[in-house]
């Protein structure tokens, strides 16, 4: 299989990977008790809402995925470009998970949920190549964590392709051993990083079918409707006419497929070319 690089397209596969099935909530939360440095046995989660705005004027406030439990909040941000846009989305998603804690006046006698902000960078942030870097508030002198509101975890998986595979193999459940899958591109060494692993030949398996089915929407949208009869396209006078193209080219399929796989509606419609309404036709359906 090819590694997930963290790009424009595969980002939304790692988050289907995380949050889709059984083994992809438990792959999540071993990697955040691992970056968070808990245990792992008692640990239980929600997932949040992506949209965390408290104000309906801010604009892009999606996450890419949160969790959440009685004493923490986890922000999952899957950054391909080191760009200051990402970098202030990030910024953002942290305050509002705050000010969301604070709808009223009960609020401010209840203690704050500390907000953690896991990025999974394909670029190192630091200027020394560290794997992880963290970044809290502290006191000056004493380096004590008296405001213990926020804390920013960036993970430079672009280290991980220049390690030696066989140590990756040899160290078993750690986070280098978790996240490898993220950067290398031989599939025989991924296999052998892994071997007898039952959780990550799950995770490996899923990943395949994403890559694969992503790989076949793009080239599915990339072809040109005035010669592929197959495309979707608005060609008759009714939206009808063009819903029938769809069902004779397996759009019907593809549609429902990414029903069963819980891919955002909004997205499906963007990807078919088909208004909202007749997705949430598609859903009901299932």
């Amino acid at each position: 299989m090819n590694a997930v690089k963290v790009d424009n397209t595969r980002d939304v596969i790692v988050k289907k990977i995380f949050t889709s099935t059984d083994a992809g909530l438990k792959y999540l939360a071993l990697i955040v008790c691992k970056l968070l440095k808990i245990p792992f046995e008692n640990f239980e989660f929600t997932l949040g809402y992506p949209e965390v705005s408290v104000n309906e004027n801010v604009v892009d406030s999606k996450t890419d995925l949160f969790i959440q439990n009685d004493t923490i909040v986890v922000n999952v941000e899957i950054n391909n470009q080191k760009k200051r846009t990402n970098r202030n989305k990030n910024y953002m998603y942290i305050c509002q998970l705050i000010l969301r804690q604070i709808k009223d006046q009960e609020n401010y006698s209840k203690p704050l949920k500390k907000v953690y902000q896991i990025n999974l960078n394909s670029f190192d942030v630091s200027r020394d190549g560290r794997f992880i870097v963290r970044s809290k508030l502290l006191d000056e002198e004493t380096h004590e964590e008296i405001h213990k509101l926020l804390e920013i975890i960036d993970v430079n998986l672009a280290k991980l392709s220049n390690l030696d595979y066989t140590i990756v193999k040899e160290d078993k459940g750690s986070l280098e051993n978790l996240l490898y899958l993220f950067a290398s591109n031989d599939k025989e060494k991924i296999k052998e990083v892994y071997d007898g692993d039952d959780l990550m030949n799950k995770i490996i398996d899923e990943i395949e079918k994403e890559i694969n089915y992503n790989d076949l929407l793009l080239e599915f949208n990339r072809k040109d409707k005035t010669d592929i009869p197959t495309a979707i396209a608005y060609k008759g006078d009714s939206e009808a006419e063009a819903f029938e193209d769809g069902e004779e080219s397996g759009k019907k399929s593809m549609i429902l497929e990414m029903l069963r796989r819980n891919y955002d509606i909004d997205e499906i419609a963007s990807i078919s070319k088909l208004p909202r309404e007749k997705i949430e036709e598609f859903r009901y359906k299932l």
